[in-house]
Parts: C-alpha cells; structure tokens; sequence
C-alpha cells in the first residue's frame, strides 16, 4: 500500500502518564467495536423474534455512538486512514464480484 495517509492535525493531549482522554476514547472505541461484533452475532442467533429485535435494536445504537467515537477521535488527528490507491480499489471490488 502505497496510498497518503489521511488524518485531521494531532490535538496534544497533556504529556504525563495520566490517562486522557485519547486512551480512554481508544479503549471506548474498542470496547464499541467489540460490542457492536458481539450484538450482531447474538442477534442472528436469538431463537425469538422479540429478543432478535431488541439486540438489533442495541447493536444500531451501539454503532451509532462507535461512529461517535470514532468521528471525534478522528477530528482530533487521534484516528487516521490510509488512501487505497484506484487499482487497490479495483482489485478489491473485483475479488468480491467474483465471489
């Protein structure tokens, strides 16, 4: 991968050994992502309707704060991407036509 890094600029957060706010929105983040994982398996496996419904219903709105963490995170330069490059792109969109 030879793609730019996309990233908003590094808020600097107090440099000691406290815990601040960037670890505790990256242990959130991955704590969301884990649930989010976790719902959706309990839901496709939920042998009642009501019961499906209500953890749809929570993995919705855990995604929906996961994106919330991930968006500030990611404001704050704390989260970053890499840009595919179009033939990464492309190899990758074919691979999944072809499955």
């Amino acid at each position: 991968m030879t793609g730019k890094t996309i990233q908003n600029p590094v808020v600097q957060s107090a440099g000691s050994t406290q815990y601040g706010e960037r670890d505790m929105l990256q242990d959130a983040l991955a704590s969301e992502k884990y649930l989010v994982h976790s719902y959706g398996i309990a839901a496709q496996e939920a042998s009642h309707e009501a019961l499906f419904q209500l953890l749809s219903d929570q993995s919705s709105e855990i995604s929906k704060l996961q994106r919330n963490m991930y968006q500030q995170m990611f404001e704050k330069g704390w989260y970053q991407l890499v840009e595919a490059e179009p033939q990464e792109i492309s190899q990758t969109s074919s691979q999944f036509k072809q499955q």
